[in-house]
């Protein structure tokens, strides 16, 4: 498995003056649709191999001198032939300093503006989690997703820990220009650590997510 799958290499020639807030382009009626793949690991059995959809559609927005505040209703369906399920309720606000994130009840920094490459930020600074540090990699290259292509991307690495032994915690996320989110992924293991499966990467528990954009647009 690749942690960045990243299709091209950037070309400097196409590079947009982006200061950041054109990955993340929202208004009232927009939508992304998600298709979310996750695993679920238990005592090193595979406890869940499931497959379902996503959509999230900003259905309000609050725009003052400071910030623009956006609520997003999220929907989830078993099946493509489903009919749309209200399953939660998230926010984000954005200024010219970064971009916040509620899901659930907690806030989380995805962005900070201007963009460059290689910045460093606490993602976990608005709430009361420990440091977190993400770190923008990967500017404006091309990325294929679900046979769709997306010129220029961003790539937010929120973490890249390869310990095979303790704990595993690799997280990132892909922004492509005037769409939005268009991939995630997540893995977070941890290992047995007794004597007896020490090294063995072994999962005492452990999940495994993606969420790749299969369609966007605005109602």
């Amino acid at each position: 498995m690749s942690f960045l799958a990243i299709v091209a290499c950037n070309n400097d020639e196409n590079i947009p003056l982006a200061t950041g807030d054109q990955f993340v382009p929202w208004e009232v009626g927009l939508f992304h649709e998600y298709e979310i793949g996750e695993l679920r690991y238990t005592n090193d059995i595979l406890v869940l191999d499931t497959t379902f959809y996503l959509r999230e559609e900003v259905v309000e927005s609050l725009i003052n001198a400071q910030d623009s505040v956006y609520v997003i209703y999220q929907y989830t369906r078993a099946n493509l032939a489903d009919d749309w399920s209200y399953f939660d309720t998230w926010q984000a606000r954005i200024n010219n300093q970064q971009l916040i994130v509620t899901e659930g009840n907690t806030p989380f920094v995805k962005l900070t503006f201007p963009i460059f490459a290689g910045k460093i930020w606490d993602g976990n600074s608005q709430n009361q989690l420990e440091e977190d540090n993400y770190q923008l990699d990967s500017l404006y290259f091309p990325y294929t997703i679900n046979d769709q292509q997306f010129e220029s991307t961003i790539t937010v690495v929120q973490n890249d820990n390869e310990d095979f032994i303790v704990q595993q915690d690799r997280r990132f996320e892909v922004y492509a220009l005037n769409v939005g989110l268009i991939y995630s992924e997540e893995l977070l293991y941890s290992y047995c650590t007794d004597d007896n499966c020490l090294g063995q990467q072994q999962i005492e528990n452990g999940t495994f997510r993606t969420q790749s954009i299969i369609d966007y647009g605005k109602d």
